[in-house]
Formats: structure tokens, sequence, C-alpha cells
């Protein structure tokens, strides 16, 4: 996962004021109704090293864990040239994931990023119908299915469109129908992949009915904001907000940090919690994937961080570098926290 793509991803939409609760009391699911688990799939503190995919993969392989949810570029940082794509970041993860018996679930971006349009730089946007951008568009799609194989779902990066369009109801109309039509083409492209949107708990009901009135499923992100408020109800909101689609939930996860209302002990409810709602929604959950294996080296985040939010107060950047820094089953050096036997746990009882 890029580092622009988890910053954004986990602080726009994804920053839901949370908290702990649930138990392991559930009862093993059999594998025939089981949702899919798996691990978001950034490596430690977005090391593109051969060496930072192994230890990702094989963390991956001791969980028991069925697939990966992976996030290339978006389409303008991927399009270097008109045609061409920058999948660098994945050369090593692609040499050495064949020995992995995972399957993925793929976030493609569409034409509106972060409150943004997100075009190739030598692609300027007169609308959602163009011609030229549908065709380029198209080719941005093809180029990840080619890419990422074993992909079961593929979600489209609708994030914020909502909101950046809410002033352009005829340009968000627009953007649904394009969202329609890339559904249908990746199922021509590949039949057997499941369509959705990223969906948040933001979007009025009105624009996730327009947006998803093609797809199969919705997919959430859950990284909670802090550690000490009601996760459950939150949770429950998302589930309810699907109606009567799929739920898919490529990223959530719990900061472990005492800075950001956390604590190992938190961390391990939570696991439960999830397990237990993933129990209690088994025929509605299509995966569920933790975020993340690994907390994220202070000193990673201490650089990228305050060149991204120069704005931020310094205590809210030493907020986010804690954030970053405690949401993994593992710390930075790889030692697991106790929710990681938690997870495995949980794991085998879906056998999963």
């Amino acid at each position: 996962m890029k580092l622009s793509s988890i910053l954004f991803v986990c602080l726009v939409s994804c920053f839901c004021w949370l908290a702990c609760g649930g138990s392991g009391n559930s009862k093993p699911i059999s594998s025939s109704t089981s949702p899919a688990f798996g691990l978001s799939g950034g490596t430690n503190s977005y090391r593109a090293t051969r060496e930072a995919w192994k230890q990702l993969l094989d963390v991956s392989s001791e969980a028991g864990v069925s697939l990966l949810h992976l996030q290339p570029l978006g389409w303008r940082e991927a399009e270097f040239e008109p045609g061409r794509y920058n999948f660098s970041d994945f050369d090593e993860f692609f040499a050495i994931k064949d020995a992995y018996p995972l399957k993925y679930t793929l976030d493609i971006g569409t034409p509106v990023g972060i409150l943004r349009y997100d075009l190739p730089e030598d692609l300027q946007f007169v609308s959602f119908r163009d011609p030229e951008l549908v065709r380029r568009y198209r080719s941005y799609v093809a180029a990840n299915l080619d890419r990422f194989r074993n992909v079961t779902h593929v979600i489209l990066h609708t994030e914020t469109a909502s909101v950046f369009l809410a002033e352009n109801p005829q340009g968000f109309a627009d953007y649904c129908d394009l969202l329609a039509e890339t559904a249908d083409y990746i199922r021509s492209l590949a039949p057997h992949i499941k369509v959705g949107i990223y969906a948040t708990s933001d979007d009025p009901d009105e624009a996730l009915a327009l947006m998803s009135r093609n797809t199969d499923f919705f997919s959430f992100g859950y990284n909670a904001n802090r550690g000490d408020l009601d996760h459950q109800a939150a949770l429950e909101r998302l589930y309810a907000a699907a109606g009567d689609k799929t739920v898919g939930i490529h990223e959530i996860g719990v900061p472990t940090s005492t800075r950001v209302g956390g604590s190992e002990t938190n961390q391990v409810a939570f696991v439960n919690l999830i397990f237990d709602l993933a129990a209690q929604h088994a025929n509605q959950l299509e995966f569920m994937s933790y975020y993340q294996a690994f907390d994220e080296d202070p000193s990673v985040t201490s650089v990228w961080l305050p060149a991204a939010f120069p704005d931020w107060t310094l205590d809210m950047q030493q907020d986010g570098i804690a954030w970053f820094g405690s949401l993994g089953l593992h710390r930075t050096d790889g030692t697991a926290k106790p929710a990681w036997s938690t997870f495995q746990q949980r794991m085998q009882e879906f056998g999963r």
C-alpha cells in the first residue's frame, strides 16, 4: 500500500470516533459460511524490499489468513505516461507471492481522488462522459487487473466523491454512470470478480444508492481514531448502512498507544469484538482485513506527516505519530502483541 494512499485512507475517512468492547465467546463457524479474513497489504513501515514483503507474507501464513488487501497507486500517480503504469512498489511482492496460497482484494482508484480530480497530468478534465477519459480510465483499470492476479473483489475507490461533487449534481450523476459502466467492464474482463464501492459512514444514503447501483457490495474502512470509545455501535452502523448488500471491511484496526486512548488490552478486546460481529453477520460479510500487521516506525512517520500536514500543531502531529505507530498486531521490531495470538485463535475458530 502506497504511503499517500495509507495517509489519506486513514486520516480522511477512516478516523471514526469509536471504542472497545466484545468478548471471545463465539462458536466456531463452518468454512462454508464464514467470510474471508486477511491482513491489509502494508509492509512494515512501507518498505518495498523483498525482505519486507516476505515478512508480511510469512505473518499472513502464520495466521492462516486467506487474503491480503492491496491498494496500488491512484490513477494520477500510476499512469506516468499515456498507457504506461507504475506498480514498482510491488515488484518484490510479485517475485515471491506465488509461494503463498493467498487471494487478494484490490482497491482501484477512480477519476475522483481525495477531494480532487485524480487524472494523469496530461489529461484535462472535461466531464466523466468524455470519451478520452473513459478510454484511458478503462486502460488503467485493465492494467491493475492484468498486474494483480488471484483477485476476488475489486473496490472502486469512491472515498469523498459524494462530498467533492456535492455542488455538481450532474457531474455526480455522470460519475455514478461511469462507476456502473466500470463494474460491467471489470466483469467482462474477469467474471469471477465481485465489484464494490469504497463507502464511508459520511456518504448520504442517496449518494450510496447511486454509486452502488451496479455493484455487488459495500466496502468500509474502520481505523479507530482512539482506543477508548464505543466501537461496537459504530461497526453495527456500518453493517446496517449497507442495507441489502453484502459488506467488505478492507481495513479495520485500533491503536494501542495510551496517547490516543489505546492499550494492548483494549486491542485484544477489539479483535474479539470484530470476530464476534463477523460471526453475527457471517451471511452479510464478504471479507475483513485487519489494519495492520505492524506498527509504523516513528522515525518514518515523523518525516512524512509534518510535510503532509504542515498546519497541524505539534500535539496533533504527535497524536498522528502515536496512532500510526501503534496500529499493528506486531511492534516495529516484529515482536507480537498479545492481540496477535487472539487473532490467530479466532481465525482457527472460523475455519479460515
